[in-house]
C-alpha cells in the first residue's frame, strides 16, 4: 500500500512530462512541418546521447549507495558537481567530432566554436540534472521528485512555444535558453540536501560499488540512445532526409512518450525494491507472466488501430505517411512497458546483467532485421519500423524467459 501511495503522485505529476513532450513534437509538426521536426529529432538524439554518456548510470548507483551503504546524499551531490565540471572538456570534444563527422550540419552554427561550447554547457547542465535526480530520490520520493524529473520537458516546451510565437526555429536556442531555468530550479530544489550536516569528502566514496552498479545502467542507456541515432543515419543514407526522419520520429516519439511515465518511476521502484523482499517480487511477476504477454498483444492491437484516427485528427494530410509506421511501432508498446517495470525488479534481485543483455539483444535484432528486410523487400521506412519492433519483441522475450529462471532461484530461497 505504501508503494502505491508513492507511485500515484509520481505517475500523475510525471505524466505532464510526456504530455508536454508530445505537445512539443505536435507543435513542431503542425507549424514547421516534418522536415523541421526531423532536424530537431536529429539534434535532440545527439544531445540525449551526450547526456547519457555523461550520466553514465550513476543515479542507479547513488540509489544503491544511499540505501545499502548509507552514503549521505550531500556527499553524492558534491561528487556530482565535481564530476560535471570535469565532464565539460570531454563533452566539447565529443560534440566537435559529431559536427565534423556530419551528424549535425555545420552550417547550422553561425559562430562555430562559441555555439559548440554553448551546447557543451547545455549538455553538462542536463547531466547534472540527471545525477542530482538520483540524489534527490534519496531525499524525497513523492511529488517533488516527479517535478524534478520533468523540469527539462517543461523548459523545452516553453521555448518551442516561444519559437512558434516568433515564427523562428532554432534547436540550439531552444536548448540553450531552457538550460538556464533548469539549472536555477534544480539548485533551489537541492538546497536542503546541500545544507545538511553531512561530510562530503569524496575520498570516502565506495568507488567500486559506484562504478559496478552504474556500468550496467550506463550500458543499457547507451544502447537505447544509440539506436535512434543509427535509425536516423539509415534514413539519411538509404531512404531519404529530414522529412522522412520526421515521419519516423512521430511514431517513435509516440512510443517513447507512452513509455516515459513508467521509465521515470523505474528508479523509484528500484529504490523501494532494494529495501524489500526481492524474492516475493520476482515470484509475483513470474506468476503474472502469461497474462502480461496476452494483455500486451491485445492492447498492442488496440493502440495500433487507434493511432490512425489520432494522426488523421491532429495532423495534416502530409503525415498520412506516418500512420503505418506508427502502427507498427506502437504494437510493441505494452510489451515494452511491462519489460520496463520488470527490469528494476531483476536489478534489485541482483542480476542487472540480464537487463544489459536484453538491451544488447534489442539492438542486435534490430540491426539484423534491417539488413535482412532491406535485402529481401527493399529499403523503406516500413521495414525500418518493423525492424525496431522486432528488436523490442526479442528483448522482452529474453527478459520474460529470465524472469522464469529467477523465479526458481527465488523459490529455493524462501
Amino acid at each position: 500500500m505504501e508503494i502505491k501511495k508513492a507511485l500515484l503522485p509520481n505517475i500523475m505529476v510525471q505524466s505532464f512530462g510526456p504530455a508536454l513532450s508530445f505537445l512539443s513534437v505536435f507543435l513542431l509538426a503542425k507549424y514547421f512541418g516534418p522536415e523541421i521536426q526531423g532536424k530537431f529529432a536529429n539534434f535532440k538524439s545527439l544531445v540525449d546521447l551526450i547526456t547519457v554518456i555523461g550520466v553514465y548510470g550513476f543515479p542507479q548507483s547513488f540509489v544503491y549507495l544511499m540505501n545499502k551503504l548509507e552514503v549521505s546524499p550531500k556527499k553524492l551531490a558534491f561528487l556530482s558537481l565535481y564530476y560535471v565540471l570535469g565532464f565539460v572538456f570531454f563533452a566539447f570534444i565529443l560534440l566537435s567530432f559529431s559536427v565534423r563527422l556530419g551528424y549535425i550540419d555545420k552550417s547550422l552554427f553561425d559562430n562555430y566554436y562559441f555555439e559548440i561550447f554553448l551546447l557543451t554547457i547545455v549538455c553538462s547542465i542536463l547531466v547534472l540534472h540527471g545525477l542530482w535526480r538520483g540524489v534527490y530520490l534519496g531525499y524525497d520520493q513523492g511529488k517533488m521528485f516527479a517535478f524534478f524529473t520533468i523540469i527539462p520537458a517543461i523548459g523545452i516546451f516553453i521555448l518551442i512555444s516561444f519559437c512558434i510565437y516568433k515564427n523562428h526555429f532554432s534547436a540550439l536556442d531552444i536548448y540553450s535558453y531552457s538550460a538556464i531555468p533548469i539549472l536555477i530550479i534544480i539548485c533551489i530544489l537541492m538546497y536542503p540536501i546541500k545544507k545538511a550536516d553531512y561530510s562530503h569528502k569524496i575520498t570516502r566514496i565506495p568507488w567500486h560499488s559506484l562504478f559496478n552498479h552504474g556500468t550496467h545502467a550506463f550500458s543499457q542507456s547507451l544502447i537505447l540512445s544509440i539506436q535512434p541515432i543509427i535509425a536516423y543515419w539509415i534514413i539519411k543514407s538509404f531512404i531519404g532526409g529530414n522529412k522522412e526522419i520526421g515521419f519516423f520520429n512521430l511514431g517513435l516519439f509516440l512510443v517513447q512518450g507512452l513509455a516515459v511515465p513508467i521509465s521515470m518511476i523505474a528508479p523509484l521502484l528500484f529504490a523501494r525494491w532494494t529495501k524489500s523482499n526481492n524474492y516475493l517480487i520476482i515470484l509475483k511477476f513470474n506468476k503474472l507472466r502469461g497474462k502480461l504477454i496476452l494483455l500486451d498483444v491485445v492492447f498492442g492491437f488496440v493502440l495500433a488501430f487507434a493511432i490512425q484516427f489520432i494522426i488523421n485528427l491532429f495532423f495534416s494530410e502530409e503525415y498520412k505517411s506516418a500512420i503505418l509506421l506508427s502502427q507498427v511501432l506502437l504494437f510493441t508498446v505494452p510489451l515494452m512497458l511491462h519489460r520496463t517495470i520488470i527490469s528494476p525488479a531483476i536489478h534489485a534481485f541482483g542480476y542487472p546483467s540480464i537487463n544489459t543483455v536484453a538491451c544488447g539483444i534489442r539492438i542486435i535484432a534490430f540491426l539484423l532485421s534491417v539488413v535482412l528486410l532491406f535485402a529481401l523487400t527493399g529499403k523503406s521506412l516500413f521495414n525500418l519500423a518493423l525492424s525496431w519492433s522486432i528488436g523490442e519483441i526479442f528483448a522482452a522475450l529474453y527478459a520474460f524467459f529470465n524472469l522464469y529462471k529467477l523465479s526458481k532461484i527465488a523459490n529455493q530461497n524462501i
